[in-house]
């Protein structure tokens, strides 16, 4: 292995090749890799270092050089910054039982100030600015706190959660901060609970690539019981009706939404892999898309790579070429966020279709 500018080591055999371009904060060059899919899950409870993923999802390894924050000094504001330690997985499964479950309204929908501070307080923990990141949330009443959690069940490494207060209140979700990882990738989890095992997928996943972020929605997609005036039908709450406001994945006035606006800037580095929980037949083991018809310069490469190294399971990029997956993903607010805005700044995700993915591709929808 040689090391990059970060002092990390990399290995050839990875097929990652880190390009310096005069200092570390410089954007270097994207790659992409896979590693071998796992098998059935055994015990999955009794073990997080022998976890493996039930159906073939690929891990996905993108490099980029970004420039990691230092943080500053850390100070326990009354109450708002505390210490935390465990297997992050087990953290992430606990919150997972709590959330409110369908039909509750567990999930406030909120202003599109409160999703303005919300950025704003992302970014500065981001920055390690917690001094700051606490005043957002004491002006504006957010009922969280920034657990600066050590992961004993991997790594040991640190990362800062932002974690709703118990009983749950609001339902924004939890979101997990790395401020020293290594790939620009953000994994998210819309639909915990109710797509089975995708946010202990997305966790794991996301230990493993060393991403910059892990989302995670903050009820069942059916808590709700208003219709998000985006567009596009389901029948997954029992009944054909539009999207509950709780769907975080096809509203877009929500703290999920919010997050990934903050962290998946259009035209940047970033590259968002959003988990999903496929229950259709006629589908493949793993449909790879970017919520349009149109393959991309992520997706392609992507796609050759999981099929060289899922042996045995059936892989497919969606084209919309019949007869294919339905589970294109075209309604998903994040990916026409992501394939949509940079060619305009006025595209609505929430209404419209994305046109075709951006180039650079910044959004994987895995079902």
């Amino acid at each position: 292995p040689q090391a990059d500018a970060s002092g990390r080591s990399q290995s050839p055999a990875n097929k990652l090749a880190f390009f310096r371009n005069g200092g570390y904060n410089r954007p270097t060059l994207v790659r992409l890799g896979l590693a071998a899919c796992p098998g059935k899950v055994v015990n999955v409870r009794d073990s997080v270092r022998s976890w493996k993923l039930y159906l073939s999802v690929a891990v996905l390894l993108i490099l980029t050089s970004r420039a990691v924050p230092i943080a500053s000094s850390v100070q326990s504001l009354a109450g708002c910054v505390v210490d935390g330690s465990g297997d992050l997985a087990d953290e992430i499964r606990s919150i997972s039982s709590l959330l409110p479950g369908p039909d509750s309204n567990g999930m406030v929908v909120p202003t599109a100030a409160q999703m303005g501070a919300w950025e704003q307080l992302l970014d500065a923990t981001e920055k390690g600015d917690l001094a700051t990141a606490c005043s957002v949330i004491a002006t504006h009443g957010f009922p969280y706190r920034i657990v600066r959690y050590t992961d004993t069940g991997y790594d040991g490494r640190t990362y800062f959660l932002l974690r709703e207060d118990v009983p749950i209140s609001v339902g924004w979700g939890t979101y997990v901060l790395n401020l020293d990882g290594l790939r620009d990738v953000v994994i998210e989890v819309p639909h915990p609970g109710c797509e089975w095992l995708t946010e202990e997928e997305g966790i794991e996943l996301f230990r493993q690539v060393d991403g910059r972020a892990f989302m995670m929605a903050g009820t069942d997609r059916c808590a709700n019981t208003t219709y998000s005036p985006c567009s596009g039908t389901t029948t997954f709450c029992g009944q054909e009706e539009p999207h509950r406001t709780s769907d975080v994945a096809h509203a877009t006035q929500t703290m999920f939404h919010a997050s990934h606006r903050a962290l998946v800037e259009p035209g940047g580095n970033t590259v968002a892999v959003q988990l999903h929980g496929c229950n259709d037949p006629d589908c493949p083991d793993l449909f790879i898309s970017n919520a349009t018809c149109l393959p991309g310069n992520l997706g392609q490469p992507f796609s050759r790579t999981a099929v060289l190294a899922c042996e045995g399971f059936s892989v497919d990029l969606a084209d919309c070429a019949p007869p294919e997956c339905s589970l294109v993903g075209t309604t998903n607010v994040q990916g026409r966020f992501s394939t949509g805005s940079l060619g305009s700044p006025d595209f609505d995700p929430c209404t419209e279709f994305a046109p075709g993915p951006s180039q650079p591709e910044q959004f994987l929808h895995l079902e």
